[in-house]
């Protein structure tokens, strides 16, 4: 079953920096793959932890491990409900596991912690609940702007009349609050419905409206909020996407370094840039890859007639504190010149130099 769920195993590595002297590894006992260790570098010792992707989809025994828990024969058919239930348990048993990663780096003695997302290629919007796990700063999601048309003026409806039978079945002041939310959707959905005429662009005449509209948060219709609290609410998730996951916050308190490289991407860059947007880490590597937003829910492909082939284009954007659009990348706050003909040893030799510097920046701002 686990597979026909889209669960396969994907190759991880240790951290950057494993195959340099005197990394110490943590052994790793969790099915959810989070190689960590310690290097002692510049008076500090630096504790290392990999996330290869934000998803459970890349352990099959992390969705074996819920089919026994929640008693589901693996052989049995698995419908909609039944993947969600699968679903949240392995996220949750995932964010347990980092939780416990953070906390045995910790007790390792670990002054400052680096998050190795090198490699990323992104995963679910779990990386917004992950990052809330290594700060505990209040972080604050980037806006978020969507393509007008029908694929996002369907998932705005969709969202209000959610919100309106989450309402229907809530108490005071809840149903109020959700009832005004779902008006503010609904405003959303009448602009997307609302499309820009393209003949501008084709005379070189600047349009008269924006091709995007203006949406909420990456985190949903709320930027930041208490996951924990809107968990308890059965509307929670619909608001705020980390309510989703059972997952703590501010398991780490420390000094916080993100590395990031030219293979880092989507969800992985969503995790850099809330935390770097919020000056709660220090973003140290190369220059992401800029994969942005991309698609939701498939995205809008498109079939070109004379061709007979499909466009597929991103159909949302995320928008970074500075007023940036994520898919131009995350730049790092310390630079390290790594190279894709770059070995282990040698990305190891070049983040070892630079790491000194992002040390000494991280502990300034902490």
């Amino acid at each position: 079953m686990c597979s026909m769920l889209g669960y396969a195993r994907r190759p991880n590595r240790a951290p950057v920096g494993a195959l340099t002297a005197g990394f110490s590894a943590i052994p790793d006992t969790t099915d959810s793959d989070f190689p960590a260790g310690t290097l002692d570098v510049a008076g500090k010792r630096v504790g290392l932890v990999r996330i290869a992707e934000f998803s459970v989809t890349r352990s099959p025994a992390l969705c074996m491990a819920a089919l026994d828990s929640l008693e589901v024969a693996p052989d049995s058919p698995c419908d909609e409900a039944c993947q969600d239930r699968v679903e949240s348990w392995a996220y949750t048993q995932m964010a347990r596991d980092l939780a416990a990663r953070i906390e045995s780096l910790a007790a390792a003695g670990s002054n400052v912690l680096l998050v190795d997302i090198t490699e990323n290629g992104g995963g679910s919007e779990w990386a917004e609940a992950a990052a809330r796990m290594f700060t505990p700063l209040k972080l604050r999601s980037e806006e978020m702007q969507f393509v007008r048309g029908e694929h996002w003026e369907h998932k705005w409806r969709a969202l209000a009349e959610d919100l309106r039978k989450a309402a229907k079945d809530a108490g005071e002041p809840d149903a109020a609050q959700l009832l005004r939310w779902a008006k503010q959707v609904d405003g959303k959905a009448r602009e997307a419905s609302t499309l820009c005429p393209a003949d501008p662009y084709w005379t070189r005449h600047r349009p008269a409206c924006h091709w995007l509209g203006t949406g909420f948060f990456a985190t949903g219709l709320l930027g930041d909020a208490d996951a924990a609290a809107l968990r308890t609410h059965p509307w929670g998730r619909l608001v705020f996407t980390p309510a989703e996951y059972e997952s703590a916050v501010g398991v780490w308190h420390g000094p916080l370094l993100v590395l990031v490289d030219q293979h880092t991407y989507s969800a992985a860059e969503e995790f850099a840039a809330v935390l770097q947007d919020n000056a709660a880490a220090i973003i140290v590597g190369a220059p992401t890859g800029g994969a942005g937003c991309g698609y939701t829910d498939g995205g809008t492909p498109t079939p070109l007639r004379h061709s007979g082939g499909t466009l597929q284009v991103p159909d949302c954007a995320r928008i970074r504190r500075n007023g940036a659009n994520e898919v131009s990348g995350i730049d790092p706050d310390v630079l390290v010149g790594f190279r894709d003909s770059d070995g282990a040893t040698r990305k190891a030799i070049r983040l070892i130099e630079a790491l000194p510097r992002a040390i000494a920046t991280a502990a300034a701002r902490h």
